[in-house]
């Protein structure tokens, strides 16, 4: 007879099953471990046309990494490798912190995380600016041993990352100034002291915003996850903020007025279908619960976003009495003034179904992306009949939010979550607990999760539907226990 604790999670993972049906596959009976998973993420040719769409884009991309690195680390990232664009979407733009955050990097490329001498590709995101310093990964900074260290004061916490100029870190002055330092050993205080001193020496000469600081910092720090043996056969991270990049992108690409993109913008009868059949969706927009926003996200001086709605004249209204006619110019000039920012629905209906990059997502991004597609599948009129089969074609179910670093506190037989500077103090994952994390099943791997991911998912029933279920950590944890016992 199963205890209450197997029940609960049973219901949790059919529950995510049946509302987030894109990622529930992972959560039951999914038999692949994380090298399989990893190398299905590639599995996929791209279309020509989709790989033609593409080329700005990547020169984009590319231009932005040669802005920031220099010629000899660009040539390293073996960039020319970059043929159809494999990218992943998960991370909000922040210093590497959040368990399910810094290990998808590792799990997207797990296969390959060790083959730079055979001139693979580096590891390149597009991380969320339009997102606020606050975000619940980040917190205005970054955690080690549990406890929060911040950058960014309470005054700044609703800024979104796209908005904040260049900063001054000096994250050991901060600590003190905090009074945190009591807080850590003296071995501790030396390790921080050492990551403050990097992050210092970095040269942000070529950056021009905060965002860019921390591009070139994850770069930096990307190794340091790893023990020092690994390190040189190590393929490179590349985060890169995606907001700029897709706003360079539309000045180009709302001159190509016969996109089902455009349409949906600017074609008052179209757009009104659109409108209707993409409300109530997660990553577009529902009026009456003042959720989400119409395309566009408004950005005030102070750099704090505000949701925008259409009216009957046709012009996108926040609450603070900021608008903007919905038509191209003023859109444009909305973007160069950096005054608005798309929304999630405008970037991934780009991104995904019209130039077909293959996005890699974390247990949400999985389902609104699938969602967003086979919306857009439903919707699209004849006209765009070629559109459609290239939307059914696009795979967005790869999901990289695993969780996989941890430690193991063998007297209690506890599972200890690792964020990125926890496991840089011990000195960066080893090539045996790779091995060893990679006899697990997806589904076992994704057991950490499944309080998070069933939250997440019950959130979007009605009040009297949802189930509140307290799980039992040790149950959730029961096939690491298991595995750092008897392996």
């Amino acid at each position: 007879m199963s205890s209450q604790s197997e029940v609960d999670i049973e219901f949790a993972k059919r529950k995510i099953q049946e509302i987030g049906k894109y990622v529930g596959k992972y959560f039951v009976d999914a038999e692949q471990n994380l090298s399989q998973n990893s190398v299905s993420l590639f599995d996929y040719k791209f279309p020509e046309i989709h790989i033609e769409r593409q080329k700005e884009y990547k020169k984009i991309i590319i231009r932005k990494i040669e802005s920031l690195f220099s010629p000899e680390e660009v040539n390293s990232f073996n960039l020319g490798n970059m043929n159809g664009l494999f990218l992943s979407i998960v991370d909000h733009h922040g210093i590497l912190n959040h368990p399910f955050l810094f290990g998808a990097n590792v799990a997207s490329h797990f296969h390959k995380l060790f083959s730079k001498n055979k001139k693979t590709s580096s590891v390149i995101t597009l991380d969320c600016g339009n997102c606020p310093l606050n975000d619940p990964f980040h917190k205005r900074g970054f955690q080690f041993h549990g406890r929060q260290i911040n950058i960014f004061s309470k005054n700044d916490k609703n800024k979104l990352v796209y908005s904040v100029p260049l900063v001054g870190f000096r994250i050991m002055d901060k600590i003190i100034t905090a009074k945190k330092n009591i807080l850590f050993s003296k071995e501790e205080l030396d390790f921080l002291r050492s990551i403050s001193d990097k992050i210092d020496s970095i040269d942000f000469s070529k950056c021009k915003r905060y965002s860019d600081q921390i591009t070139k910092i994850n770069y930096h720090l990307w190794p340091m996850l790893f023990e020092k043996s690994l390190r040189k056969d190590l393929i490179d991270l590349i985060q890169l903020e995606h907001d700029e990049i897709l706003i360079e992108f539309l000045f180009d690409f709302f001159k190509k007025e016969e996109t089902f993109i455009y349409k949906a913008l600017f074609d008052e009868e179209f757009r009104s279908i659109i409108l209707d059949k993409f409300r109530g969706n997660y990553s577009a927009w529902d009026e009456k619960k003042n959720y989400g926003t119409h395309f566009f996200w408004h950005i005030d001086k102070d750099g704090v976003q505000h949701r925008l709605y259409l009216n009957e004249e046709e012009k996108l209204v926040a609450t603070n009495n900021f608008s903007i006619a919905l038509e191209k110019n003023a859109i444009l000039e909305g973007l160069r003034q950096k005054t608005i920012i798309p929304g999630m629905f405008l970037k991934f209906s780009i991104f995904v179904c019209y130039l077909g990059v293959i996005p890699f997502g974390g247990f949400g991004g999985v389902n609104y992306l699938s969602t967003i597609k086979n919306i857009w599948l439903d919707v699209l009129p004849e006209e765009y009949k070629f559109e459609k089969e290239l939307i059914s074609k696009i795979k967005t179910d790869g999901l990289i939010t695993i969780p996989m670093v941890y430690d193991y506190d063998q007297k209690n037989e506890k599972i200890l979550e690792q964020y990125a500077f926890d496991v840089m103090y011990k000195g960066g994952i080893t090539k045996e607990y790779l091995e060893k994390i990679d006899k697990l099943r997806m589904d076992e791997l994704m057991r950490p999760a499944i309080e998070m991911t069933y939250n997440y998912y019950s959130n979007l029933l009605p009040p009297e539907d949802r189930k509140e279920i307290k799980f039992d950590e040790k149950s959730i944890y029961a096939p690491l226990i298991k595995l750092f016992k008897n392996v």
